[in-house]
Order: C-alpha cells, then sequence, then structure tokens
C-alpha cells in the first residue's frame, strides 16, 4: 500500500489515511472534503519537506558565529576568526558567504554596531567611548557605520530614541536596514 511505503511522518500519514477514508462516493461535501485534505497534505509535505531540507551549519561555523557575539569589542581579524575553526580564513570567507550570505567581517561589524546603537539608545556614554568599547578605531568610524545601518546619527539616534539622560535603561531600540550593513561597503578587517 501506498500510506505505508511512502517515508512519510505521522501527520501526513494521519491526512492521508482520512483522505482514503472518504471513500469514492461523490457529493459536494465529501468533494471539497477531499480537495481541503489534499491541500492539506500537500502543505503538510512541503513544510516538512523544507524544515528537513534546512542546511545545518557546520559546528566550526557556529564556534566563529559565537566566538564574534562574545568578543567582537576585541581587536579581530579573518585569521583570529579562521583560527576559531582550525580553517584558513578563505575557507572560513566562502563557508560565511554560504551560509549567512555576508563575510566574517561584515559580521563583526555588524554585530559592533548593532552593540554601539544598543547603547547609544540606552546609555548617556559619550560617542567616543561607546566607540571604544565596541571595537571601533574611532568615534568618525562608528558614526559612519551607524548612519549607513540606520539612516541616522548617533546623535539622530538619541534624540529620536527615548533615551532619558542619565538612564541606563532606555527605550525599545531602533530598527536598522535589514539589521546589517550593505555588502557594498569594504569587507577587509580594517575600517569598512
Amino acid at each position: 500500500m501506498i500510506a505505508q511505503s511512502m517515508p512519510a511522518t505521522p501527520r501526513l500519514r494521519a491526512l492521508f489515511r482520512e483522505g482514503l477514508g472518504c471513500g469514492l462516493a461523490s457529493s459536494p461535501s465529501t468533494d471539497m472534503l477531499r480537495n481541503a485534505l489534499g491541500e492539506a497534505l500537500f502543505a503538510a509535505w512541503q513544510f516538512e519537506t523544507v524544515r528537513d531540507a534546512r542546511p545545518v551549519l557546520p559546528e566550526g561555523l557556529v564556534k566563529v558565529h559565537a566566538f564574534v557575539e562574545a568578543h567582537y569589542f576585541e581587536p579581530l581579524d579573518l585569521a583570529r576568526l579562521a583560527a576559531v575553526w582550525g580553517v584558513t580564513p578563505p575557507h572560513l570567507v566562502a563557508s560565511f558567504r554560504r551560509h549567512f550570505g555576508t563575510t566574517p567581517m561584515r559580521h563583526v561589524w555588524n554585530v559592533r554596531t548593532q552593540a554601539a546603537i544598543r547603547m547609544i539608545l540606552r546609555t548617556d556614554m559619550p560617542l567616543a567611548t561607546i566607540a571604544e568599547l565596541c571595537g571601533y578605531g574611532s568615534p568618525f568610524h562608528l558614526s559612519r557605520l551607524v548612519r549607513r545601518m540606520t539612516g541616522h546619527s548617533p546623535r539622530g539616534l538619541r534624540q529620536r530614541g527615548t533615551h532619558q539622560p542619565g538612564s541606563v535603561e532606555a527605550g525599545h531600540g531602533l530598527r536598522t536596514r535589514n539589521n546589517a550593513l550593505p555588502d557594498s561597503a569594504e569587507d577587509q578587517s580594517h575600517d569598512p
């Protein structure tokens, strides 16, 4: 029997059995039920196929991603990131592009910029302090990347946000453009 031989989850098998249980009789309500079950079966199959087809990230890539999240404020370059996984820098760049759609250094700058935006919105620290805490070489560099990501200057973010001077906790943040810097910016370990 097809239901026993096709590789399917219990959900798919149950929908298939319900469809077979409708029998061959033809009436408007039975036809509607059969059509609805057929559509549900197809949707469930599609969902489960896509879910199973999601690529699994290599363990080393997960390590690098977590390392960046934990060490974004430190000096980072491709060689150091590749050493976390134990691969060459070109291999790391290719894997990052394949799985995340960006390069490792672009990811570093995105993480740094997002951390800086949170600090801008939630604290009254000077921009120079935030730049230093987030791994930027200068407040100008930070300002440039914040503007590129959000469309606003750091000062504009503070004015638009719900930050209260002297407060460490503030607002709910600000949506950034795709939460990432555009790939058109430089992709080197130096200032993008």
